[in-house]
């Protein structure tokens, strides 16, 4: 590693140093993607699909990569999404919630593709209850979430779920046998595929948008500022993974976005957006954000805009222009909150006891974390408060 100029460090994972690195590799990944697609259209023309394995950005291996999501090269999909060559995108079903019960979330921003014209492949390789009998290669794979389906009618309602999920949002589905390993090696399991078909026939005589009133809108630009196999567990599994099972699990339809693409107007019929990880911006973006915060509801889960890409630096006043909530950067203070049940009487919503979420106050694993308070105003609700303090938590404008 040769010494950085800019901080005179030979570690390369100083912040300079690292955001180069980080860039390199998702726009080298891009360039890669660009090529190897424009090769193949030159070879096939015009009459074949070209599709591409790309678009894992709701896991996007933040728990797996030991740099952190940043280092998972699906961070510069506005390049590729842009390409004429690429008709198909295509990545498995989210990995995190596949169980009885459960839901199959997008892992792409499905609905951005969408609307520039692509289609969204989902791929289902969920464990079926043959995979104990013909364990695939792949350790990840097996029962360690509870995916694991007992026996044939179970595998069958888990099947069914994901078929119909990708018929409410217009994407098409394909059963993907890992490493061959037979998982739908029943023919129990086959006619499922046929029951759609009538569903599926309506649905092409008659082509209807899917435009949710939800918005999940991940920003892979500030992902590149997530650094570490810790920190990406921390700060994307829980607004990623974890929000978008929580959405599904409410009933309410909601798409995948690119946020750029919902502070665009892209999507007029949203009208509730959740911005998850929209930690680095430029001061131009910061007013964009609150420009469309104006007309519709909005949630931010944590640091909006705190990199200020402008200086280069962490800014509380930066949070502030992106929201309109002025915040008190905290670091003595814990993860957990407790709700202040008269709040929730009145927003009828059933009264929730004890603190949420873990006590991290002598977790020194994580000694630089960051907590923030919104400063409320007269007309806030406070929802909650942190656990170990009086200071406010979590505020409904």
């Amino acid at each position: 590693c040769p010494i950085c100029p800019k901080c005179i460090s030979i570690n390369c994972f100083c912040l300079c140093c690292n955001k180069e690195i980080i860039y390199f590799l998702n726009e080298s990944t891009a360039d890669i993607q660009l090529e190897a697609a424009r090769t193949v259209r030159e070879t096939v023309g015009k009459g074949r699909l070209v599709f591409s394995f790309f678009c894992y950005l709701t896991t996007c291996m933040c728990d797996y990569n030991a740099g952190g999501c940043g280092r998972s090269g699906h961070l510069a999909m506005e390049k590729v999404m842009a390409s004429p060559d690429i008709d198909v995108f295509t990545s498995p079903i989210g990995y995190h919630d596949r169980r009885i019960g459960g839901m199959a979330y997008a892992q792409a921003c499905a609905e951005s593709l969408m609307k520039r014209g692509k289609l969204y492949l989902s791929e289902d390789d969920s464990p079926t209850h043959l995979a104990e009998l013909k364990p695939a290669k792949y350790p990840p794979l097996g029962n360690g979430q509870g995916w694991l389906a007992k026996d044939a009618e179970e595998s069958l309602l888990i099947l069914r779920r994901n078929l119909a999920t990708m018929y409410c949002c217009n994407y098409p589905i394909w059963w993907m046998d890992i490493h061959g390993s037979g998982w739908f090696d029943d023919p129990k399991l086959w006619p499922e595929m046929s029951r759609f078909r009538a569903t599926e026939r309506r649905l092409m005589a008659n082509p209807r948008p899917f435009e949710p009133e939800v918005a999940l809108a991940m920003d892979v630009g500030s992902r590149r500022f997530v650094y570490g196999q810790g920190t990406g567990y921390r700060l994307l599994f829980q607004s990623n993974i974890r929000m978008a099972m929580n959405l599904g699990h409410t009933g309410t339809p909601y798409g995948h976005y690119l946020a750029d693409d919902v502070l665009a107007g892209l999507f007029p019929k949203v009208k509730f957006a959740v911005f998850n990880d929209s930690y680095a911006m430029t001061s131009a973006k910061r007013r964009e954000m609150r420009r469309y915060a104006d007309g519709h509801s909005c949630l931010w889960l944590y640091a909006p805009g705190y990199i200020d890409l402008d200086s280069g630096e962490f800014s509380a006043s930066a949070v502030a222009e992106a929201t309109g909530f002025e915040v008190e950067v905290l670091k003595d203070v814990c993860f957990g909150y407790v709700f202040d049940n008269e709040i929730l009487k009145r927003l009828g919503v059933p009264p929730i006891t004890g603190p949420q979420w873990q006590d991290d106050s002598k977790d020194r694993s994580f000694p630089d974390t960051v907590y923030f308070s919104p400063v409320p105003r007269e007309d806030d609700l406070v929802l909650a408060r942190y656990a170990n303090g009086n200071k406010t938590a979590i505020v409904i404008r």
